[in-house]
C-alpha cells in the first residue's frame, strides 16, 4: 500500500479553533482503497483514556485512516493505530482508536434525547438522524486533574494531521470560568432513529434514551466512549474534529 509523502508545515498559526501540523505526518494515500476501514465491524479496537493521549503518542503510531468516501471525496478519517511490525505495511491492518473521558454533560446546548438535533429538514432526519451534547468535568479533583490535559490531548492531535487548517470548535469549547468541555456528537445510520439507536445506557447496560431535556440525569457521571475522526467538507474544502459518540454509559 502506497503511503502520501511526508509534509512539514513551517512557521504554524495557531489559534482558539484553528490549528496547522507543525512537524512531519505521515498519512494514507486518498485514493488507495485498502485504507478504507469499518470503524463498527473492525476485528480490534484499542481503548485509551482520552486524556492521556498525549502520553499515548509514545505508544501508538497515529494515522488517519479514511473510514467513508463520497462522490471520490474523502469526508471522513478516523484516528488509527498502525503497530510496529516485520509485515510489510500493506499488509498490516488499521486498528481503530477508541477513547474513553468520565464527565458530566452539560444542559447547555443539550441535544442527547429522543428528539435529537433539531431544526434539521425532514429528509436530514431521516438520512442522518443526529444527536449531540457537551461533556465537562466533575466536581472532583481527580476529574479536574483528567479534564486539565483536554486541550493538550487535543492539540497533539491536530500536530498529527496533515499540513492544512483544522477547525477544532465542533470540538472542543471553552467556558467563561476557563473549564473545557468536549462536544459528543452521534450520527446514525438510514433507517435508524435518536429514539430508538441513541446509544445512550445504564449502569447495568440497559438502553436509556431520555424522552427530552428535562429527563436527562444531569449532575451525574458518564463514561463517554468514542472515535476521533476527521471529516472533510467536499464543497469547501474545510476539515474539522469531531468525538464521534460511541457509547455513553452511565458511571
Amino acid at each position: 500500500m502506497s503511503e502520501a509523502p511526508h509534509s512539514e508545515y513551517l512557521n504554524p498559526t495557531i489559534g482558539a479553533d484553528v490549528s496547522m501540523v507543525n512537524r512531519r505526518t505521515t498519512v494514507l494515500a486518498p485514493d488507495d482503497p485498502s485504507a478504507l476501514i469499518d470503524l463498527y465491524n473492525s476485528k480490534d479496537l484499542i481503548l485509551s483514556p482520552f486524556h492521556g493521549l498525549t502520553a499515548s503518542r509514545l505508544r501508538f503510531n497515529f494515522i488517519w485512516a479514511i473510514e467513508s468516501q463520497e462522490d471520490g471525496h474523502e469526508v471522513r478519517h478516523v484516528l488509527c493505530h498502525r503497530r510496529q511490525e516485520p509485515t510489510p505495511p500493506r499488509r498490516q491492518p488499521n486498528i481503530p482508536l477508541l477513547w474513553d473521558m468520565i464527565g458530566e454533560v452539560t444542559r447547555d446546548d443539550f441535544a442527547l434525547s429522543a428528539r435529537g438535533v433539531l431544526g434539521r429538514s425532514a429528509e436530514e432526519v431521516r438520512e442522518a438522524p443526529m444527536a449531540s451534547g457537551w461533556l465537562q468535568q466533575r466536581p472532583n479533583k481527580m476529574s479536574d486533574i483528567n479534564w486539565r490535559a483536554l486541550r493538550l490531548s487535543i492539540r497533539t492531535l491536530t500536530d498529527s494531521i496533515p499540513a492544512f487548517e483544522v477547525d477544532t470548535s465542533t470540538l472542543l469549547r471553552i467556558t467563561e470560568e476557563g473549564l473545557p468541555q468536549l462536544k459528543l456528537t452521534w450520527q446514525g445510520f438510514i433507517g435508524e432513529t435518536t429514539d430508538k439507536h441513541l446509544p445512550l445506557f445504564g449502569a447495568h447496560g440497559d438502553r436509556r434514551i431520555p424522552t427530552s431535556v428535562d429527563d436527562f440525569p444531569f449532575g451525574e457521571a458518564f463514561h463517554a466512549l468514542f472515535s476521533i475522526d476527521l471529516y472533510r467538507d467536499p464543497v469547501t474544502g474545510h476539515h474539522h474534529l469531531t468525538a464521534n459518540l460511541i457509547r455513553l454509559i452511565r458511571a
